[in-house]
């Protein structure tokens, strides 16, 4: 039994050192010391949560894995309310990766069900939204802890799901494919240890990208099934035709305003890999966005 407890316990351990992100926005009518209360919650702690300004959040092109909007006691002003709302779910469906929104009320008494399915009916996906009435550091937290595993979930099959690369204008030109073939193996597949030594991360951590062991990428690192998922580094890569390698691998590392002031590390970290694939398309063709 302690065996399959610390086996349980390492597992778990390993599952939250795969980084998810966790934001607590407040909006200018709430309390920063209670979000900062909040903030000190165990399970808070553990997902390293942080605390931003709602302008900040609005200018992001995607949410993180969990947003929580700290509302105070908004819910009075309705139309500052739907303001939120509205751009919250606006950016719930760019968001390609599995995410969930907490809206977190100060104020216990709960509104009339038609008011809450009025709150609700903006988001696309509905059902990735909580509402936590009483808002303390307890209450988030348990609420955060009930997220964790439908999330897993949620990840698990996008991972069994992984598409290809979305089809790029660039895949027809001979001179971009070109730039690239040096991350395929003699057989032409794409080779995991080529794009990891490229990227100047170990096969474990590019392993940790794609769904995949740091044993089966060392057994045969250009094996067919995962071809789909290494297009996408292959595709991200094509920046070489404007960067020498060291220039990549330091643009890789360096935040960006465009990328939401992340580095483009920090979006294959977080599985935004067909985002940053579309962003090096639009640099290349000069349309950055």
């Amino acid at each position: 039994m302690l065996w399959l407890t610390l086996g349980l316990h390492l597992a778990y351990t390993e599952y939250m050192k795969t980084a998810k992100e966790l934001v607590i926005a407040t909006t200018p009518s709430s309390e920063g010391l209670i979000a900062e209360r909040i903030a000190r919650s165990r399970t808070l702690k553990r997902w390293g949560a942080k605390i931003y300004p709602w302008r900040k959040i609005h200018a992001r092109s995607f949410l993180p894995d969990i947003t929580v909007l700290y509302l105070g006691n908004l819910f009075a002003s309705d139309a500052s309310l739907q303001g939120f709302i509205r751009d919250l779910a606006a950016k719930q469906q760019a968001t390609v990766d599995p995410s969930f929104i907490v809206l977190a009320f100060a104020n216990c008494r709960r509104p009339a069900a038609d008011k809450l399915i009025q709150l609700l009916r903006p988001f696309p996906k509905p059902e990735r939204v909580e509402i936590s009435w009483c808002t303390n550091a307890a209450r988030l937290g348990a609420v955060v802890e009930a997220i964790e595993p439908k999330l897993e979930v949620l990840r698990e099959t996008a991972r069994s799901a992984a598409e290809a690369p979305r089809p790029s204008p660039l895949d027809q030109i001979e001179k971009v494919l070109a730039a690239t073939r040096d991350l395929r193996s003699k057989t032409g597949n794409l080779s995991a240890q080529r794009i990891a030594d490229l990227y100047g991360v170990s096969l474990s951590e590019l392993g940790k990208w794609i769904g995949r062991s740091r044993q089966a990428l060392n057994k045969t690192p250009d094996a067919e099934s995962l071809q789909d998922a290494l297009g996408f580094y292959e595709r991200i890569a094509r920046l070489r035709l404007r960067l020498s390698d060291e220039d990549f691998r330091k643009w890789l590392r360096t935040p960006n305003a465009l990328l939401d002031g992340n580095r483009p590390l920090d979006l294959l970290a977080q599985k935004h890999m067909q985002i940053l694939s579309d962003f090096v398309d639009d640099l290349l063709t000069g349309n950055p966005t």
